[in-house]
């Protein structure tokens, strides 16, 4: 677009893309997992029953909080190091760690969503509906 309007390209557009597509992807997380959005690859588990789709689902909340809780750890460290540090982008010089200020609390309100997931997941597993 900065090509086309202004003919030349915009300095730092790589650095603005890779940081706004960090906090778009992590905004939705919670939603998705919420909403059982998550891709899912069901050839193996297809015919079985609901019984043990469910504890695999479950399986996967479980997994995707420790993941998501620990990501949310350590980057709330990498980017305090990052702030007392005063790292900046190369191109547009912008503090690095103004990504983590959203990233890490949707990463952690992922965690929590997991949670909720998990106990859903268990509920449909034991079959107490």
């Amino acid at each position: 677009l900065g090509r086309y309007l202004f003919g030349a390209p915009v300095p730092g557009d790589a650095e603005l893309v890779a940081l706004l597509t960090a906090i778009a992807v992590s905004l939705f997380l919670p939603y998705c997992q919420l909403r059982h959005g998550n891709v899912i690859v069901d050839v193996f588990t297809a015919d079985a029953g609901p019984a043990i789709r469910g504890w695999l689902d479950a399986l996967g909340s479980l997994l995707l909080f420790a993941m998501t809780a620990t990501l949310s750890w350590r980057l709330g460290v990498g980017g305090l190091d990052l702030a007392r540090s005063g790292d900046e982008s190369m191109m547009l010089r912008l503090p690095t760690w103004w990504g983590f200020v959203i990233v890490v609390p949707c990463l952690a309100l992922t965690a929590a969503a997991a949670l909720v997931t998990l106990r859903r997941h268990l509920v449909e597993a034991g079959g107490n509906r």
